[in-house]
């Protein structure tokens, strides 16, 4: 009796743990995706304004879902994406993306300056006389 309870759970749990995996895994997929070519591009790039763009990017990875609700589903009622699979993956890799470009760039900039030297000095040791 006991393990005919535990199939019937299992089975009605299993549909429920596939429409999770079918939001988690592009959602996150994509935000990693994206997150790191944006965080890649933002490493090379040093613009006047550098500080400025990390605060709005910080900003950006730490607005609440709630202020951007009522926006959200008009856009999404527009373009017909509204209550779907799509719409959801989109609304979640959009909002992972500033956290993903924040730790891309940070990682790849530090890797970055730490190869750098160590190439630099390896070369130096075996004649080269700059490491450009």
């Amino acid at each position: 009796m006991a393990i005919g309870l535990h199939r019937a759970r299992l089975q009605r749990h299993s549909r429920r743990l596939l429409e999770f995996g079918a939001h988690v895994v592009p959602s996150t997929v994509f935000s990693i995706a994206l997150g790191a070519v944006n965080g890649y591009a933002l490493s090379f790039w040093r613009p006047r304004g550098a500080g400025v763009l990390f605060g709005v990017l910080l900003m950006g990875a730490f607005i609440p879902v709630q202020v951007m609700v009522y926006p959200l589903v008009r856009v999404l009622a527009s373009v017909h994406l509204f209550s779907s699979l799509p719409g959801s993956v989109v609304i979640h890799t959009i909002f992972g993306m500033p956290m993903m470009t924040l730790c891309s760039a940070t990682t790849t900039r530090r890797f970055r300056r730490s190869c750098s030297r160590r190439h630099a000095s390896t070369a130096a040791a075996f004649g080269a006389s700059s490491c450009n």
